[in-house]
């Protein structure tokens, strides 16, 4: 297992429209299993698997994962939990949003520093349910 620093901008394993320029195609020729992903525009760091005998073990662990992010505005509390469903935004494949019938979203945040004169706030993040792009939407409804 490798652990690697994905930069913002680059998608983690290939697609439609970047089947040479994702990070596993950087990386190497050889097939290689993220044994998490990251949204081409968060950047951090991600485990990879060299095979899939080291993936299917190393998703049996328990992994928390943790998000620092910075977002516009202020959360309503200091701490919280953010519950609210999201589903892919009709007629869109990469688009978002929380919706009533989305699929569970659950985050639970903390309030590490807030910027009055920029109305910005650094947060930590702790996702509980596994959503692409949650983060993004999450914070964009709750702020």
């Amino acid at each position: 297992i490798a652990i690697c620093e994905k930069p913002q901008g680059i998608v983690t394993h290939p697609t439609h429209g970047h089947l040479d320029d994702s990070l596993l195609t950087k990386l190497s020729d050889n097939t290689l299993h993220p044994i998490m992903r990251l949204d081409r525009e968060t950047s951090g760091v991600i485990a990879i698997a060299k095979n899939g005998y080291a993936h299917s073990q190393a998703v049996k662990l328990n992994m928390h994962k943790k998000y620092i992010a910075v977002v516009y505005g202020r959360y309503e509390n200091k701490t919280g939990t953010i519950n609210k469903p999201i589903a892919r935004r009709p007629n869109s494949v990469m688009i978002r949003e929380v919706t009533p019938d989305g699929h569970p979203s659950i985050t639970h945040y903390r309030e590490l520093f807030y910027s009055e004169n920029k109305d910005i706030s650094l947060v930590v993040c702790f996702p509980l349910s596994i959503f692409s792009e949650r983060l993004p939407v999450l914070s964009s409804s709750s702020t």
